[in-house]
This record gives C-alpha cells, structure tokens and sequence, in this order.
C-alpha cells in the first residue's frame, strides 16, 4: 500500500514538473492584452537622488527625524517604521503611513 502511494504521488511530481516547464516561456494566449512594448526604451535610465524624505502618517508619520537616513547614501544607516507585532488589527492600525520623497524637481516613473 505505502508503495503505491509512493508511485502516486512520484507520477503527480513528474506530471507537475512537466507542466510548469512546458508552460515556462509559453506566449500569452492570443486574446491577452499586452499592457507594455517588448521594444527597449530609446532613453537611458537615470539615477535621480532625491532631495529630502519625510515621514508622513498620523502624528507626522513614524520615526520622522529619521526619514532624511533613508536617503544620505549611507549603507549603515536607515529609516523604520514603526513595529506594530501582537495586533489583532495588523494592517489596519492607520490609513496611511510612510516615507514621501521630493525629488526637487517633477518626475515620471515607469516600470
């Protein structure tokens, strides 16, 4: 009995491993929406520092005298949020909380 559960489940492993790598590098179904060009960008990406940081939230955001060592350039310093751990209501605590960065200037962001 174990040794035909054995074989089950070996033939449901092979059986899967098959489907993901034919499935791997498929091409979307004809009817799927493509939301981007597969053609490379003429323009170069740029590095843009930004300016400042500050938290934002309820009462000024977390940790708000530390939002500018999110952007100092430094790998041995950071910026926190808050730990919210033992709450029932994880998630749910505020409506918005984070770090707003002004670039100095109008910025687009792409994907």
């Amino acid at each position: 009995m174990l040794a035909a559960v054995a074989g089950v489940l070996v033939l449901l492993v092979i059986g899967v491993a098959a489907w993901v790598f034919s499935h791997h590098n498929s091409a979307p179904p004809p009817s799927a929406k493509q939301t981007h060009s597969a053609s490379p960008s003429n323009t170069p990406a740029a590095v843009l520092p930004p300016q400042s940081a500050v938290a934002y939230g309820p009462d000024n955001g977390d940790n708000g005298s530390q939002a500018g060592l999110a952007i100092d350039s430094s790998p041995t310093t950071d910026w926190t949020t808050d730990s919210y751990r033992g709450s029932a209501r994880f998630g749910n605590l505020y409506g918005a909380t984070g770090l707003m960065l002004d670039m100095g200037k109008s910025v687009t962001c792409r994907r």
